[in-house]
């Protein structure tokens, strides 16, 4: 199967589905093992934790960026940079498993 292949076949899928498959592969490629860098990922956390504790960073929501990141992507792709993602699912309720 190619890439092209598994991204149209995912690009069919809830957006949890593909964020466990994320999460997995990512695991997968930086299991632990690689203690340098662990402790790099480990200084990062703590240091964007203290900024933002410190007030020297604007905290922004989850909604903005997803705003912003489609406005990139439309730029990126040729569509109009003033699309919006589409309405997340605020249902309280979990989604029915796939």
């Amino acid at each position: 199967m190619s890439v092209d292949q598994i991204v149209e076949e995912i690009s069919h899928r809830r957006h949890e589905k593909v964020a466990e498959l994320v999460d997995r592969l990512t695991r997968i490629l930086y299991e632990p093992g690689e203690p340098e860098l662990d402790m790099t990922w480990k200084q990062e956390t703590r240091r964007r934790l203290a900024e933002i504790e410190n007030g020297n960073v604007q905290v922004i929501s989850d909604e903005q960026v997803s705003v912003r990141v489609w406005q990139v992507m439309g730029r990126a792709s040729g569509m109009d940079e003033t699309a919006t993602p589409p309405l997340q699912n605020k249902d309280p309720k979990p989604p029915s498993a796939e």
